[in-house]
């Protein structure tokens, strides 16, 4: 029995230690996997790092290519001015020296900045906008419903869901994006949780030309990409999948796009394996994915170089004589062509010979220019009935708009007529229906691509109207550093119709003082959800308005919009054209002030 008890024990002992054996065996076998997993993934950041340092330099060497060829443009003009020198009489001749010299200082800008940007002096600014996918943005699906739950969400918020039907092709969300161009795309962060479907093919394209894209596949389990692809070759190229909790799943996608205004759009799609090129597969019947955070790249053009210490002491230098530029919006031919062909079109309708009738119509004369602002409430415009005087979009809701009785309606805005490149536009028509009651007696001008809806189809009578060529794609005034004021070309954007029409068309009436009132510049921004300040209700403006963000960015302390008034300010004084700011407090300090009480009595 002994025996027995001691070969009972030993084969007990010997299926432990088999026991025992498996499960390292097992363990060893996992450890191998995580670690192959491990190898695996720094090969793929390598690759990652290896492509995103070749489409780096590739960016590198297009973005020079770019800036040359605006600099040839302007060594171009450059050389037909001269070609002008002394063939004028004396007041030509003065033009054109002015041109030259103003297209020297511009030549050399460019010189510089093409060097800054070379040197790593100058770097591509850039900033993130978020969609907000808990609100109705426009998402849609294709073979599927779209729904929205919080509870699937961490945290506070609303998550967007597709539930696929049961057919078999293509099922996915499409989110568009208005505020980014594919010019303008560098790249997006999306925040996806896995449910029947665990393979995500991403695609950003341009809206309106599906052959300027970028795409790549994602497994949202494993972490891996692949087939990521793109139109434009000589962009740069960067992935990381990131998990976070509760099993979402963070994607950052780097890329760029072809030179595109239109915006883009961007779809996830659902897929059975994350190496298929094809997303012909049969709906689940059940919620695929869902999403909570949408978030877009996108560039605002170049800037210096922040990081660069001796960038940085080279520019503190005080005996050094500032950059003439130092932001550059590069224009690709494709839209240099657009605006040459907009403005033969706009010259070839005769709009600016009509419109010519206005050339210094008030020369040496003073005028006020009215803005929306909230300070109007506390000045009697009642005093300018007999003034020269321009207003804008929607300030036909002034209730003594008619004893104000102003002078010029100036209608820069293109959301009241449906937006840029509408094809089909239409009035707003709270805005219409108070332009007819009260607004006939004053001369109206509006951007040139709205001339045959409100002249052909009779909005207005042709003798109120006349137009100015107000398109995209345009200029930005601080970007270009100046701002045209020959009505002949198409006016530049100063983010603002006090900048964008009014002031140009005051100088080309001959106008010598400018007297602003209601110029803000202060919408009273808190929260996206805030109303605006405006001198009437918010609930009156029942236009679309810029994007909580995009007004902050522009009206920030120094932001764009003041950086616009600026350049009109000394281009104006050039001219012997003093602008005077007569609103009643707000933030717009570039310009001498004055009580507008004292220059209303001092009339002359």
């Amino acid at each position: 029995m002994p025996s027995d008890d001691k070969l009972s024990s030993l084969m007990t002992d010997v299926v432990r230690y088999e026991r025992t054996i498996g499960e390292l065996l097992e363990k060893n076998e996992t450890l191998n996997q995580e670690v192959a997993t491990y190898k695996a993934g720094l090969s793929a950041a390598f690759d990652n790092r290896q492509e995103s340092m070749g489409s780096e330099l590739a960016a590198l060497n297009n973005m020079v290519l770019r800036l040359s060829e605006q600099q040839g443009r302007q060594f171009d003009m450059l050389f037909r001015l001269m070609a002008q020198r002394g063939q004028g009489n004396k007041a030509e001749n003065a033009a054109v020296e002015s041109l030259l010299a103003q297209g020297f200082d511009r030549s050399a800008a460019f010189s510089e900045t093409m060097s800054r940007f070379v040197t790593g002096h100058m770097a591509e600014r850039t900033s993130c906008f978020s969609i907000d996918v808990s609100e109705d943005e426009g998402v849609r699906a294709l073979r599927g419903t779209v729904s929205r739950d919080a509870e699937i969400t961490p945290t506070d918020g609303l998550a967007v869901i597709l539930t696929e039907n049961a057919e078999t092709g293509v099922h996915s969300l499409i989110f568009p994006c208005s505020e980014v161009s594919a010019t303008s795309f560098r790249g997006f962060v999306a925040e996806v949780l896995p449910q029947e479907v665990k393979v995500l093919r991403i695609r950003v394209r341009q809206g309106d030309n599906w052959l300027n894209h970028a795409e790549i596949n994602v497994d949202l389990k494993t972490l891996r990409h692949a087939n990521f692809q793109t139109s434009f070759t000589l962009g740069h190229r960067e992935v990381n999948v990131t998990p976070l909790e509760q099993d979402w799943v963070r994607i950052q996608i780097g890329a760029s796009l072809e030179l595109g205004d239109s915006p883009i759009e961007i779809e996830l799609i659902s897929m059975n394996q994350v190496t298929s090129n094809s997303s012909q597969r049969k709906g689940s019947g059940r919620r695929a994915f869902a999403v909570r955070t949408l978030e877009i790249l996108r560039s605002e053009g170049l800037k210096l170089s922040q990081s660069n210490e001796n960038a940085h002491a080279e520019l503190s230098d005080p005996s050094r004589t500032a950059p003439s530029v130092t932001q550059v919006e590069i224009k690709t031919p494709n839209q240099e062509r657009q605006r040459r062909e907009k403005r033969e079109a706009y010259l070839a309708s005769g709009a600016y010979r009509k419109l010519n009738r206005f050339r210094n119509i008030h020369a040496g004369k003073r005028a006020f220019i009215i803005g929306n602002g909230p300070s109007i409430n506390d000045q009697d415009l009642t005093l300018l009935k007999d003034e020269v005087t321009f207003v804008t979009n929607w300030f036909v809701n002034h209730p003594q708009y008619n004893e104000i009785d102003p002078s010029y309606f100036c209608v820069s805005s293109h959301e009241m007529f449906g937006g840029w490149g509408t094809p089909e536009p239409s009035a707003n028509q709270d805005w219409l229906q108070q332009m007819l009651a009260r607004g006939s007696r004053a001369h109206k001008f509006f951007s040139y691509p709205f001339r045959d809806f409100l002249i052909g189809d009779g909005v207005f009578p042709e003798d109120q109207c006349d137009f100015l060529l107000f398109d995209r794609p345009k200029y930005q005034v601080d970007q270009k550093g100046d701002i045209n004021l020959d009505l002949t070309q198409p006016m530049d954007d100063g983010y603002t119709g006090i900048v964008t029409f009014c002031l140009p068309l005051a100088h080309f009436m001959g106008i010598k003082e400018i007297y602003l009132l209601g110029c803000d510049c202060d919408y009273g921004l808190t929260t996206p959800d805030a109303p605006k300040s405006y001198f009437y209700d918010f609930s009156k403006h029942t236009t679309k308005t810029t994007s909580h963000e995009g007004l902050t960015r522009v009206w920030a302390e120094n932001g764009p919009v003041f950086q616009s008034y600026e350049i009109v300010r000394n281009r104006f004084l050039q001219d012997g054209i003093q602008i005077i700011n007569c609103t009643n407090g707000g933030r717009l300090e570039v310009f001498p002030r004055a009580r507008f009480e004292d220059i209303i009595a001092n009339k002359s």
